[in-house]
């Protein structure tokens, strides 16, 4: 049986090192903002010169009222934001009147509030029926004044 010596292990390990960095930040690569708060986030989405999907959101816990009232036109690449830690979506696109991105494939089982969510989001009519709201407390209006207040999603319970 062959024994790998102590200079190739290392030689090994780094090279292991090296390879998941490169594929890391190759997974990174479509991603040119990085923001750490809410705040940080706001700021980035209120830049309408940034596609949303440059946003790397996967460190957002809190997304409430992000893009409350907000004239922003294009949402495209918000369908690919990492939400897996997002606790708070409440207000989320409340009164965005021209927002309709699906987001049926956002991940929603950490959310806890998403009360008011799309209300007032005219033009809002995407399927969400694949969301896991298995741990929200608060969904109260979620739809109110939105095409999905008349067709809501399965899981949906007033």
């Amino acid at each position: 049986m062959y024994k790998m010596g102590t200079k190739k292990k290392v030689g090994f390990a780094l090279l292991a090192i090296m390879v998941f960095n490169l594929s890391s930040s190759y997974a990174d690569s479509q991603h040119k903002y990085f923001p750490k708060t809410r705040e940080e986030l706001k700021a980035f989405v209120q830049d309408e010169s940034i596609n949303l999907g440059e946003i790397d959101t996967s460190a957002i816990t809190d997304m409430a009222k992000l893009f409350e009232g907000s004239t922003r036109q294009d949402f495209s690449g918000i369908e690919s934001w990492d939400t897996c830690k997002v606790k708070y979506m409440d207000n989320i696109f409340y009164s965005a009147e021209s927002f309709n991105q699906p987001l049926d494939k956002w991940n929603t089982s950490s959310v806890k509030y998403i009360q008011e969510m799309f209300y007032g989001a005219e033009s809002f009519n995407q399927s969400l029926d694949s969301w896991n709201v298995k741990n929200v407390l608060d969904m109260r209006d979620i739809f109110g004044s939105s095409p999905l207040q008349n067709n809501p999603p399965k899981w949906y319970k007033e």
